[in-house]
This record gives C-alpha cells, sequence and structure tokens, in this order.
C-alpha cells in the first residue's frame, strides 16, 4: 500500500492517533529522562 493512501480512509484516523499516541509515550519518557539529567529537580524532601 502506497505511504499516500495509507491514511485517507477517514475510518482509518482513529488508528493513525492511536500508533502516534503509542510512539509519544517513549519519546516523552526519553525527554523527561533528559531533562532530569541536564537539569536536576529540586529535592523537595531535603529542602526541609
Amino acid at each position: 500500500m502506497p505511504i499516500h493512501l495509507m491514511f485517507e480512509n477517514s475510518a482509518d484516523e482513529p488508528l493513525a492517533y492511536v500508533i502516534g499516541g503509542l510512539a509519544a509515550i517513549p519519546l516523552a519518557f526519553g525527554l523527561w529522562r533528559l531533562n532530569n539529567a541536564w537539569f536536576k529537580p529540586l529535592d523537595l524532601v531535603g529542602a526541609r
């Protein structure tokens, strides 16, 4: 199936959102880990 016909049907759009959402989970987790590595989060327990 050609790429430009993959999401041509409107019935396939929810599947595209599901695939995109599942792909965004590890991406967001990786960005969160990278953010914690660059900018050390505040230690709320040790601040007391």
